[in-house]
């Protein structure tokens, strides 16, 4: 057998339901992931169509989300996994409140939705949440756990991503982040700036220039109108023109 067949399946053997329901539910939502697939899927079913719509790197990120860091290991002896985020910061924060959640915090949040807290457990509730409330941002997030009173547990689970971004964009190229703040937010640029619309919606991953020897232009460098002088034009593209500054 390949190999690499063979670690993945090594892996999925090791892999049990709560893990396998953990990692559906984060990956819930995102792009390439059929939903329908995804509820019956089994673990190995998984594992391929995150093949498929991602890579390994991937379900590396995921097993060290669900706590899996042994089975991670196993990935490493062919996939880096250890620079992947990839998983939107909503559904981590979601998913680390879930897992924080004490009975009576269980019995909050059912209360709230409605529904008998027997019946559903912490992931389960936090599915429910998806369908009833506006979750697109960490503020919706901190708005509706604040209504289940438990603002404490979301500061919890917020301190602790806040602080592995930080160590992931310290110690990793910012190429390989994927919840980091954009260059212009790096920098403190003015939120009026014409230039944010090129760099931050364009490249939102990014915290450095694209020209790693250059610098973007400043403000004072080029007119939104492109007559100003400038020396060299860099790139061009859909995301407009990147000139060499003064």
């Amino acid at each position: 057998m390949d190999p690499v067949l063979s670690l993945l399946f090594s892996v999925a053997d090791g892999v049990g339901e709560d893990d396998l329901k953990k990692m559906k539910f984060l990956v819930t939502g995102m792009d390439g992931i059929n939903t329908q697939k995804l509820e019956s899927a089994s673990t190995t079913d998984f594992i391929f169509m995150l093949k498929e719509a991602y890579d390994m790197t991937f379900f590396g990120e995921l097993l060290r989300e669900i706590g899996r860091p042994k089975l991670c290991e196993k990935l490493n002896t062919y996939y880096d996994t250890r620079s992947s985020r990839r998983l939107p910061e909503v559904k981590v924060l979601m998913f680390r409140i879930a897992q924080s959640m004490t009975e009576p915090d269980l019995q909050s949040v059912a209360f709230h939705l409605d529904v008998n807290g027997e019946d559903c457990d912490a992931i389960g509730l936090m599915r429910l949440v998806e369908t009833r409330k506006a979750v697109a941002s960490r503020e919706d997030l901190r708005q509706v756990v604040n209504e289940f009173g438990m603002s404490c547990v979301f500061d919890k689970a917020l301190k602790k991503t806040d602080a592995e971004d930080k160590e992931v964009v310290k110690n990793k190229p910012a190429t390989s982040v994927a919840r980091m703040s954009s260059f212009c937010d790096e920098t403190g640029c003015d939120q009026g700036c014409p230039y944010r619309t090129v760099w931050s919606d364009k490249f939102p991953r990014k915290s450095t220039p694209m020209f790693s020897s250059e610098r973007l232009l400043s403000h004072d460098d080029l007119s939104t109108d492109g007559e100003d002088t400038v020396e060299e034009l860099l790139g061009e593209g859909a995301f407009g023109k990147v000139y060499k500054g003064q």
